[in-house]
């Protein structure tokens, strides 16, 4: 179907099923999925109205495909930071390894 049609944001929405409650379920469109991180204490259809429906008033979220995971930023908890070295040092570890294999080519080459 992707290699032949392409997506027309005028397009009327197509009906994927018509469900006996009454509720119609849509095609959705691959390309537009989204993902969100929600803060765990918070309700999903709660947070949905606040943060996403003011800008995209036709989002849905499907419940069959939602995942509860936790993220644990070991960054934030573990890393310590530690200045780079000064230029000076580098610049001498480098002059030093320079010399070193300098040393070696003569030896190969003489």
């Amino acid at each position: 179907m992707g290699a032949v049609s392409w997506t027309d944001p005028k397009a009327v929405a197509v009906i994927k099923k018509k469900n006996k409650d009454g509720s119609v379920e849509y095609v959705s469109d691959p390309a537009l999925k989204d993902y969100e991180n929600i803060p765990l204490k918070e309700d999903i259809q709660t947070f949905f109205e606040r943060e996403v429906i003011p800008f995209a008033t036709d989002a849905w979220w499907n419940k069959d495909e939602t995942k509860i995971g936790y993220e644990i930023n070991f960054n934030k908890y573990f890393y310590q930071y530690t200045p780079p070295r000064n230029k000076a040092d580098i610049a001498a570890d480098l002059f030093a390894i320079e010399h070193e294999t300098e040393n070696l080519l003569k030896e190969i080459v003489g």
